[in-house]
Parts: structure tokens; sequence; C-alpha cells
């Protein structure tokens, strides 16, 4: 067993030649983005998705939209008001404003988890595998040039968990607030990070990490959490004001009836895809679901974009997402089994999917299905063995896998069709977990 308490230099960032391994990953990550751009990789913006504001809105109506928007968190709309924002300022189109910056919040992630893997002290061998899963994935160049959340949740899931570490080494306020701010922020970015996961994940490290820190410097870490639980609220807050809507977003119920074969209200005709009989009528009438004083909001009464797909933030969508809910809490109360049919078949046909898979990649499937149970438990059995050992890595591994099956739980009971994006932003936590629970099976010390 390679269990060992640490020495100071585990908990120091990584030394001269620390970084000049980390300079080379980032190297490396560059030649590849550039082979993949050059092998047909572009920047693109899917306006028809659902999660994102009308063009026109964002670009005349940025503010406005923003406050009225209780379908998601609003980060993402928020980035990309600003990036037309710059196209209509400096004349490079929105593309290349968001290619930079997706770019440069890539080589982020890379040097963050190349750090992280030098302060865990895992085996150089290790290190360089788990960074070859990361840059020669195809999706994750796939998610740098598709402006949607992936990249960002694997921005600052990666930030977060340098920052467990460096908390759990050394604590004190600072540090933990370097950890409240990307926790806070995936949680304005995806609805997925619910703020009950992210209250409960920052008193757990809070409470873990700063167990031998003064009476005064606990202090000071209480009073950073309350600011953070404070920022958690309040756009559930202004959304459960404005709309009566408790959460980051409105779309809670319909998520939630996914996979539930659950005949939709009459108003969902505003939001589906297809062309549903009555879908005319329900947009002819569509402005007297809205109450009058929201009237004069395009954000909330527009029921298509100029592409002619739906607008999500209908104020419609709050009352039809609602319905959809309720019946999904009936199955699920009186109808167990079909939760159990949903989960499994949400874990084999689309958790267990590559973002980027061509075909069905059957056998593909069947190995990850096989294997990501054996990866989690092989991660908890690492976290146990160095729970006193190294008490750092221990509470940063346990941060990693606490994430992994939060999303695993999310993905099978809540919104199993977007599973396989799901995954995404953990799958680099698992492979860290994995290669951890590895280094610690082989004899020898860590190097």
């Amino acid at each position: 067993m390679n269990a060992r308490r640490p020495q100071a230099a585990d908990c120091a960032a990584p030394a001269a030649g620390g970084r000049r391994e980390v300079a080379g990953w980032l190297a490396a990550y560059l030649a590849v983005l550039a082979s993949a751009m050059a092998a047909g990789y572009r920047m693109w913006v899917p306006w028809p998705y659902v999660n994102l504001l009308p063009r026109e809105l964002l670009l005349e109506r940025l503010a406005e939209s923003l406050w009225n928007l209780h379908s998601q968190p609003p980060l993402l709309n928020l980035v990309l008001g600003g990036a037309l924002a710059l196209e209509a300022a400096g004349g490079a189109a929105i593309e290349t404003w968001l290619f930079v910056l997706q770019a440069l919040l890539g080589g982020v992630v890379v040097a963050a988890t190349a750090a992280l893997l030098l302060r865990l002290r895992l085996r150089r061998w290790l290190r360089a595998a788990v960074m070859a899963l990361l840059l020669l994935d195809p999706a994750f160049y796939y998610f740098v040039t598709l402006f949607f959340t992936p990249i960002y949740e694997l921005l600052f899931l990666s930030l977060a968990a340098v920052a467990v570490h460096r908390f759990a080494c050394r604590p004190g306020a600072g540090a933990f607030a370097g950890l409240c701010v990307p926790v806070v922020a995936l949680v304005y970015g995806r609805a997925l990070f619910h703020p009950v996961w992210a209250g409960a994940v920052l008193a757990a490290v809070a409470a873990g990490g700063g167990h031998a820190a003064t009476t005064a410097v606990r202090r000071r870490i209480a009073v950073v959490l309350a600011l953070a639980a404070v920022a958690l609220a309040a756009w559930p807050l202004k959304n459960a004001l404005r709309f009566g809507v408790w959460g980051f977003s409105s779309w809670q119920g319909y998520n939630l009836s996914r996979g539930f074969a659950i005949a939709p209200p009459p108003a969902w005709a505003l939001f589906s895809w297809e062309r549903l009989p009555g879908a005319g009528a329900a947009r002819a009438g569509a402005l007297a679901l809205v109450p009058e004083r929201f009237r004069g909001i395009p954000a909330l009464t527009m029921t298509a974009k100029a592409d002619g797909s739906p607008n999500w933030n209908h104020y419609a969508m709050i009352a039809t997402s609602a319905e959809l809910g309720r019946q999904a809490l009936e199955i699920i109360v009186h109808q167990p089994g079909k939760v159990a049919v949903k989960a499994l078949d949400n874990y084999l046909r689309k958790f267990c999917r590559s973002p980027v898979e061509v075909g069905e990649g059957a056998l593909r499937r069947a190995l990850f299905a096989a294997c990501f149970p054996l990866l989690c438990a092989a991660a908890a059995w690492r976290i146990f063995q160095l729970r006193t050992a190294d008490r750092p890595a221990a509470i940063t591994l346990a941060f990693l896998l606490t994430t992994v099956l939060w999303v695993l739980a999310m993905a099978l009971f809540v919104d199993g069709d977007e599973a396989w994006r799901l995954r995404f932003s953990t799958q680099l936590a698992l492979w860290i977990g994995a290669a951890a629970a590895l280094d610690g099976w082989l004899p020898g010390r860590s190097a």
C-alpha cells in the first residue's frame, strides 16, 4: 500500500520542473488544437439551442433579457451578449471572439489539470496518461469550438479541484474564497449543478479542510461560506419573487418528466420542435398566457426566434414545466418501477455514449458501462486509504468523486436525454480518480 504522510512539498505549487511540465502540456494542447482546426473544426454558435436567447435580444436588450431569464442560469447568455457587443464594436465576427475566449479557457483547463496532477504527486507516467486522455479526446476540441456549457463546466471544475487541494493544504479565508468563486460560477453557468449541491460541497470542504485551522481562521472561513450562500441564493430568490420559480431554471419539471412518456399539456405546442397539431393556434394565443405586467418584454413574449426555433424562455414555459413536473412526481411516488427503467435506459443508452461517437459504438458503450462503477469504487478506495496519510489529496479526490456521482444521478434520474453531454464535464475527474487509485495500488513511492 502506498500510504504516506504528506511532506511540505506535497502542498506546494509546482516547482520549476513542474512548471516546465505544465508549459509542455500547454504547448501540446496548442499543437493538437491547431491540428483540429486544420482538420475542419470551426467555432460555431448553435443559435437554435433552446438554452440561448434570441440573438437580437442579446444585442439590443441584454440587461432586460437577462433579468427576465427564468429558463436558465445567466452566465452563458451573458457571455454571448458580450461577444455580440464586441462584434458590433470591433468588426470581428462573433465566432472569432468566442474562439479566442474558449481556446484560452481550454488552455486554462489543461494548465489546471496538469498542476492538480502534480499536487497529487502521481507518478509521471500516470500524469502523462491522464493528460493524453484529455488532449487526445476529440470531444474536448468539439466543446472548445462549440459555444455551449461543457467547456465552462470543465473549466470551473478544474479550477475548483486545484482550489480544494490548496485550501486543504493551507486553510484560510482567501484560499476558501478561491474555491467559492469557481463553484458559484459553475452554478450560474449550468442548472445541472444545483445550489444545494454547491452549498453542501463548500460546507464539507470547509469542515474537512479547515479542521486544523485556528478559531479565528475558521470564523473568517465561515464568513466567506455565508457570502457564497448569499450568492447561490440570489438568482433563485430573484426568480421566486419575479416568476414564482424557486431555482436557477424553470425547466426543472420538464427535465424530471423526460423518459416517462407523459402526455404534455396543450401549451407544449409552443415549445415543441415538431409542428404539432394546434401549434399555429397556440402561438396566436400565446400573448394571453403572459401576465399584463410582462407583455412588453420580448424575452417573455416571443414564441420563436428568427430561425423559427422555439423560445423556451416564453412565460408560458413556467406553467407548462410545472405541470410536467407534477405528473412526473406522481409517477415517481406511485410507480417507482418506471424510475428504475428510466435510470437503466439512461445509463446504458445515453450516459455511456461518447459525445462524439460515430455510429452506435455498442462495444465501446458496453466497456464503459462495465468499467464506470469499478473506476468509481477504486477512487473511493483510494480516498479511504489517503484519509490520514495525505488528507489534502483525499479531500480533493472526494470532491472529484462526489461531483462525478452527482452528475451521474442527474443524468440517470433527471435529464437523461442530455446524459452523454453531462458526462463530459466529469469524465476527466473520473480519469484522475482512477489514476490515483492505480498509483496507490502499485508498489513504490509516487514521483
